[in-house]
């Protein structure tokens, strides 16, 4: 009978092991579409399709919803500004929640569409993306709005972005970049195709448009001019919405679900384990360590951030050589973790191998700065054997060997 229990006890922790490695549902919250995610660091927001408005103070263990308001349930966007929320409804036009407040206002005074798909915060200014009426900007936390359209070949907008001193909108006929708050725009297609633009992200000094089955274009000049970088991402892909933590880009597709490049777009990584089958993305939003993704009529779900990028920082320190240690604990089940040391910043390489030496899974393939770095690998989806894992780092390359028993 000790045996019997010892023996459940050992596959249970397994089984609760396996599953933290592994995107988790939030149970809500409901209303179709989960358009729209954000946060303040203490709450998580949430905006759907018919459902209206949610929050979760604990990570999505309970959900709240606060419509009182709110005329419209349809929300496209949501965006925080000095601790007011911000939602764009479909139908409604711009709502705004005081900070504290239970009570929805609308603030809609200039817009002239009803339709709000994006809503991005430059500085003291509100920039509204609305789907046939164009830009809308407001310099009063949204008490009015002008419309800002000059140099817009495409009134249609469906994301927005603000960096390198520029405001970015997306739409269906590329993307446009300010540098006066709006007076006017300037289109920034060079090599985009196709046009129709579904996302913009910033992460790593580049900038990243995701297109209507088109997959992902990066842009290392500002959107001056773009290049696909599609490796490990589906043929036709539509990529809904970006999201970033540092020098990691994530993205939200349809119908593909989770991507991530920890190495400026140049490969993607799925990263679906625990998503239902083909499963949409439409919103994305990083709270501390954990990440939380919108879906298409399965409510958010969540996942450890460092589940997912696999690497971090155990020390600041330079070394004085480069160095691949010996994987802990090994033999192993299902997870283990590596430590290598970086001697000199540049581009770093750590891909595992099978028994006949085919690359089953990479584990680094970024640029990374001198330190010492640890990087887990989850092996629950792989069967029981020798494995090998290889690094290379400038002329630094070595390989070694770990055990999986399962």
């Amino acid at each position: 009978m000790k045996h019997f229990i010892s023996v459940f006890i050992l596959i249970f922790i397994f089984h609760c092991s396996d599953s933290f490695s592994q995107w988790q549902s939030c149970n809500g919250p409901w209303g179709g579409s989960l358009n729209a995610l954000a946060n303040n660091g203490s709450f998580v927001f949430a905006g759907t399709y018919s459902g209206g408005f949610y929050m979760s103070s604990n990570n999505g263990l309970t959900w709240t919803q606060a419509n009182y308001g709110l005329t419209n349930t349809t929300i496209k966007c949501l965006t925080i500004k000095n601790q007011y929320i911000f939602a764009g409804t479909l139908g409604g036009g711009v709502f705004r929640l005081p900070p504290g407040g239970s009570s929805w206002s609308p603030v809609n005074n200039g817009i002239i569409s009803p339709i709000i798909y994006t809503i991005a915060v430059s500085g003291n200014y509100l920039f509204a993306g609305s789907w046939g009426e164009g830009v809308f900007v407001s310099s009063n936390n949204g008490n009015s709005w002008a419309p800002a359209n000059i140099g817009l070949g495409s009134l249609y907008i469906k994301t927005s972005a603000v960096g390198f001193g520029y405001v970015y909108v997306g739409t269906e006929g590329g993307v446009y970049r300010s540098d006066n708050t709006g007076a006017s725009w300037t289109a920034v297609n060079n090599g985009l195709n196709p046009l129709s633009t579904f996302s913009l992200g910033i992460a790593g000094g580049n900038l990243f448009a995701g297109t209507y089955a088109g997959g992902v274009y990066r842009s290392t000049n500002q959107g001056s001019s773009w290049t696909a970088v599609n490796n490990g991402i589906p043929a036709n892909t539509t990529i809904n919405v970006f999201a970033n933590s540092n020098w990691n880009i994530f993205a939200g597709t349809y119908p593909n679900g989770f991507f991530v490049s920890s190495n400026n777009g140049n490969s993607w990584i799925p990263k679906n384990n625990g998503l239902p089958v083909y499963m949409s993305l439409y919103s994305l939003t990083v709270k501390g360590n954990l990440i939380f993704a919108g879906t298409d009529g399965s409510g958010a779900w969540k996942r450890i951030l460092s589940q997912i990028i696999g690497i971090k920082q155990i020390a600041s320190l330079i070394p004085d050589k480069f160095s691949l240690s010996q994987n802990y604990p090994n033999p192993f089940n299902p997870k283990t973790k590596i430590k290598i040391q970086i001697a000199k910043s540049g581009d770093v390489k750590l891909v595992v191998y099978d028994a006949l030496g085919r690359k089953i899974e990479t584990l680094i393939n970024k640029q990374l700065r001198s330190g010492i770095y640890e990087v887990e690998w989850d092996a629950s989806n792989f069967t029981s054997g020798t494995y090998f894992y290889r690094i290379e780092a400038g002329d630094f390359v070595q390989t070694k060997k770990m055990l999986l028993i399962k």
